[in-house]
C-alpha cells in the first residue's frame, strides 16, 4: 500500500515487508547492527552501556534514537570511528549497508 491514508509515508518492499521512510528514527543499537557497523546488536548495546558510543559528541545509551545527519562515534578496542548516518532503513542487505553511513573519521587511540 504505497501512499495510503492508513500509513501514509510508509512503503513496501518486497523483500523486508513495511519499512520506514529515510528520515525515520531508529535505536541506536538496532542501526549500528543494521548498518553493519558492529556485528551484532548485544555488542552494540554493551559498548553503548560502557559509554563507548557518543551521537553528536555526547555519551548514548542503547535507546537513544538516530536520525539522518547524526555523527556517530564509535570506540572499540584500539580504534575510534565516526560516522555520518545518511539514511534509517529497518533492515538492509548486505551490499547495501555502506549506503546508510559516510565515514568522517576513523584512527587508533590509546587505551586509558
Amino acid at each position: 500500500m504505497i501512499g495510503s491514508e492508513s500509513s501514509p509515508g510508509l512503503k513496501y518492499d518486497l523483500n523486508y515487508g513495511m519499512i520506514g521512510n529515510r528520515g525515520d528514527e531508529m535505536r541506536l543499537d538496532k542501526y549500528l547492527k543494521v548498518a553493519r557497523i558492529l556485528k551484532r546488536r548485544t555488542v552494540s548495546k554493551d559498548l553503548a552501556d560502557h559509554q563507548r558510543v557518543l551521537i553528536n559528541g555526547k555519551v548514548a545509551k542503547p535507546a537513544s534514537e538516530v536520525q539522518v545527519g547524526d555523527l556517530i562515534t564509535v570506540i572499540f578496542g584500539q580504534r575510534q570511528l565516526t560516522v555520518r548516518v545518511t539514511e534509517t532503513a529497518q533492515y538492509t542487505r548486505k551490499e547495501d549497508a555502506a549506503s546508510m553511513y559516510e565515514v568522517v573519521e576513523e584512527k587508533r587511540v590509546e587505551l586509558e
